[in-house]
């Protein structure tokens, strides 16, 4: 199960997909060396995640040192003679396609998940304010200690229990009060407040 940030960073990986195309487009000697270093931070990503997925994007990347080596991968054909920056761009554009069909599908695979969890911390904090259960964050308390004691009031609602149980069954306690400081965002006044982001342990 894929936290809210780790979701976020292969997305933010996949809108510097454009610029590289672009790239290769213009036959810029930038664009295998930037999908290098592409590859490598999707790689990083896997791999503080703990995915297999990981491995697979080593091995991409293993494809791309052949090609600079000047080996031509097999199956794959040119009109007219091989050079390397063609062979290069071209290891490197298949390369891209499939790591980022990887990313695409583990975010498509989590998205209903923290869809569901977005709803459910939008219900909650709604019937919290209703209830007039939210009040403004005291001077010296930090951000993550306002949000711990909130839940710790919320749950003690026989129907909010049961609802925050069920985002944390969703995401996790973290991602949960995460999610909870994003629902609460429009609906505080940041200048009494002074809103700043939770900050959770690494999973890393």
């Amino acid at each position: 199960m894929l936290r809210i940030m780790q979701v976020e960073e292969l997305a933010n990986l996949l809108l510097l997909l454009p610029d590289l195309v672009q790239q290769q487009e213009r036959r810029s000697t930038d664009f295998a060396p930037n999908a290098v270093t592409w590859l490598d931070s999707l790689e990083k990503v896997f791999a503080a995640s703990r995915l297999y997925q990981a491995g697979s994007i080593a091995m991409l990347r293993g494809g791309l040192v052949a090609a600079e080596h000047g080996q031509v991968p097999a199956g794959l054909q040119f009109r007219g003679r091989p050079t390397r920056s063609r062979v290069l761009n071209a290891v490197a554009s298949q390369a891209l396609q499939r790591a980022a069909d990887m990313a695409s599908t583990l975010i498509a695979e989590n998205q209903p998940r923290l869809a569901e969890a977005e709803r459910v911390a939008q219900q909650i904090v709604a019937a919290a304010l209703s209830r007039g259960l939210i009040t403004g964050r005291a001077g010296g308390v930090s951000n993550t200690q306002y949000l711990r004691m909130l839940r710790r009031n919320l749950v003690t609602r026989v129907d909010l229990e049961s609802a925050v149980v069920h985002l944390e069954g969703l995401v996790g306690p973290y991602d949960a009060l995460i999610l909870i400081d994003r629902a609460l965002a429009p609906h505080l006044d940041s200048t009494s407040v002074g809103v700043q982001p939770v900050t959770c342990p690494s999973t890393g």
